[in-house]
């Protein structure tokens, strides 16, 4: 495939060394030489304009750009404003700005490498202006968003009133029937169980001796009754009495037993 042709015009300077080429076969940069006739010096963090002694006429869609050595005879040298466009509009000789930013002053000499200089197709393109268009979008957004959120605080408000509010004001309004009074004394009266200690346990021996005591005082309020009086049945209160009276005698045995 052969290679795009580039018009290139060399001032006298130029003329006595060689055209730019690329270092290899392969290579997609050429090598850019001072055409000074004089050497140049460039003092630590101090830089200076170097002419190539070049002019290039470029085609539309092509543009070549002025970079940097990647391999510097001058450690810490490089191309101050790189990379740098030259386009099809552009006629002048080619001008390099190297900077130093080393500690030492560097000297160039003529016919030494300066820059590379790299060829790359490009594209012209047209503005599509969109910035009404996008206002008139953007708009139609803002409103739409607006309507939106002004839907949801309706329905939001809505249902607060129709659910909410009346429900709150049926409750406290509306009287309380004897139904529902009779739950709320249900819930609200406290259980008092019976304590499980007052009638399990058996009185003690100091209370039977007090009903004997009682009993025996009841007897003896009786009314005394005649001789030929006929025999009749003793009361109930006389049974109970000797009843009791059996029983403690058995309790106090048992006492004694129990001690023995």
């Amino acid at each position: 495939m052969p290679l795009p042709r580039i018009a290139i015009i060399r001032n006298i300077e130029s003329q006595k060394i060689s055209l730019p080429r690329y270092g290899n076969p392969v290579g997609t940069s050429m090598t850019l030489l001072s055409a000074h006739a004089d050497s140049i010096k460039i003092a630590p963090g101090h830089y200076e304009v170097i002419d190539t002694g070049l002019a290039i006429a470029l085609p539309i869609g092509l543009e070549a750009q002025v970079r940097s050595l990647k391999e510097s005879t001058h450690t810490g040298v490089f191309v101050l404003n790189a990379p740098l466009t030259i386009d099809a509009s552009d006629s002048q000789d080619i001008k390099v700005c190297l900077y130093n930013a080393s500690s030492e002053s560097v000297i160039v000499k003529y016919n030494d490498p300066i820059a590379l200089l790299v060829f790359s197709p490009v594209l012209r393109v047209e503005w599509d202006d969109m910035t009404t268009k996008h206002q008139t979008q953007a708009a139609q957004t803002e409103a739409l968003l607006q309507r939106t959120q002004q839907e949801i605080d309706s329905l939001n408000a809505s249902e607060n009133t129709d659910e909410f509010e009346p429900l709150e004001q049926t409750q406290a309004n509306e009287p309380v029937n004897e139904t529902q009074a009779d739950v709320i004394q249900e819930e609200t009266t406290e259980v008092v169980e019976p304590s499980a200690t007052q009638d399990d346990t058996e009185p003690s021996q100091e209370q039977e001796d007090d009903v004997v005591l009682q009993k025996k005082e009841e007897l003896d309020d009786l009314p005394s009754q005649g001789e030929n009086m006929a025999p009749m049945e003793p009361p109930a209160i006389v049974k109970e009495f000797e009843e009791m009276a059996n029983r403690s005698v058995d309790v106090q045995e048992n006492g004694e037993k129990n001690e023995n």
